[in-house]
């Protein structure tokens, strides 16, 4: 059976707080503190819910959003659907932002480009792949040149492994 999540809300049916002081708690743990009231047996339902000032949540991760920009928690809100979820602001990353994605996301490309050329070496030597050094060259060079490509390191287009079949 699928969990719910429960938040306590304040006398005007919102989240305590700007955002949830607390833990969300389990639907069961709720059904304990309410034993008095009749609620539901499967699923957490905001009617019910929500004249004992608690109601439905359920967690959501930020949007994605480009590295230009920054997406931070605003707050919970409750949505068209009865049910409590974060919300978020969409605002232009600070320079300093931007830098530190770029170092992060250009970090993890070498990471890739160093991997890829070691496995080239141990695939042509080790395994003896059957395909030429000429091809396998090629494949490091071009392994080399993806720095070089418009959206690097954010959107890289990786070259084909001359092992690999089309």
């Amino acid at each position: 059976m699928l969990q719910d999540l429960v938040i306590k809300l304040d006398e005007n049916k919102q989240p305590l707080g700007n955002e949830v002081q607390s833990p969300p708690l389990l639907y069961t743990n709720i059904k304990r503190v309410l034993s008095n009231v009749v609620l539901s047996d499967e699923r957490a339902i905001p009617e019910e819910l929500e004249p004992h000032n608690y109601g439905v949540f359920e967690w959501v991760w930020a949007p994605d959003v480009p590295y230009t920009q920054t997406a931070e928690p605003a707050g919970v809100a409750k949505q068209e659907d009865g049910i409590f979820r974060p919300t978020f602001t969409v605002r232009p990353a600070t320079e300093n932002e931007i830098s530190e994605r770029v170092s992060i996301e250009k970090d993890r490309a070498e990471n890739v480009i160093a991997r890829k050329l070691k496995n080239s070496y141990y695939l042509e030597f080790e395994t003896q792949s059957g395909v030429s050094s000429d091809k396998w060259e090629e494949y490091r060079t071009q392994l080399k040149d993806v720095r070089n490509q418009l959206n690097y390191p954010f959107d890289i287009v990786w070259p084909i492994n001359p092992t690999d079949k089309d």
